[in-house]
């Protein structure tokens, strides 16, 4: 793509040479502020168009973390007056062509990439009331606040008899999630959990820590049946004990 872009510019510089030249009087260009002197293939003296496209710069990566799309731009530049004297510079990033630099690209985005997220751990506390625990699997899905969607999948532990009545159950992971996070503080926006089953199961809170940073997540519904719940932060819990719960 790069390399393409570059062949589109040495092309239009070419095409300009050729479109807007015209040939000095006496040694000068007449109008030296929106041409320069230079030399033909023959190597007569020829006036050319000062238009030129700068090159490519790129906008940092929004993502503190993981992949994400960000700006390549560069500027057509030309110049307006009667001389040297009353010259002005004048510059543009539009893409429709309105300047004399012609139909070139001078913006587009591209994938960035700063490295993988992390999500550490998944700890959960089944609520205590009749029959809230559950023997049915479970998926998890997180979602920045971006959009981006990082998936946990199916969290089951080994050897122990996982979300029952009361149980405070710890997942520990070492995930690697590609979606954009973009400050290091940042946790997921919400969580959405999945039963493969019929036993279903009520979820006091569920805290997922990615890149060192916990969120806790809530919904006092019952998960049941094949279903999916939406797990958020916006149900008025004490959040302070739930964490405190958490960290033990």
């Amino acid at each position: 793509m790069q390399l393409y872009l570059v062949f589109l510019s040495f092309a239009f510089l070419v095409a300009q040479s050729d479109c807007f030249s015209v040939r000095p009087e006496g040694g000068e260009c007449p109008n030296t502020c929106t041409h320069e002197l230079n030399r033909d293939v023959d190597g007569a003296p020829i006036c050319v168009d000062r238009a030129h496209v700068t090159e490519w710069t790129d906008e940092p990566c929004p993502c503190f973390c993981g992949l994400g799309t960000t700006k390549s731009e560069r500027e057509c530049v030309w110049y307006e007056g009667d001389s040297i004297d009353s010259c002005e510079e004048r510059r543009s990033k539009d893409n429709s062509g309105k300047h004399p630099c012609g139909n070139v690209l001078l913006s587009t985005e591209k994938e960035c990439y700063n490295g993988t997220c992390t999500i550490n751990k998944v700890v959960q506390k089944t609520q205590d009331v009749f029959e809230a625990g559950s023997n049915s699997a479970f998926y998890y899905t997180a979602y920045t606040f971006w959009g981006q969607i990082c998936d946990i999948g199916h969290l089951d532990l080994s050897g122990v008899n996982d979300r029952q009545r009361g149980q405070i159950d710890k997942y520990f992971l070492t995930m690697p999630c590609n979606a954009c996070m973009k400050s290091s503080t940042e946790i997921f926006d919400y969580l959405k959990v999945t039963i493969d089953g019929t036993d279903g199961w009520k979820a006091a809170w569920i805290m997922v820590e990615v890149n060192g940073n916990n969120g806790t997540y809530y919904n006092p519904e019952w998960l049941d049946n094949d279903g999916s719940l939406i797990y958020n932060t916006n149900y008025d819990h004490d959040h302070a004990a739930t964490s405190q719960e958490a960290q033990k």
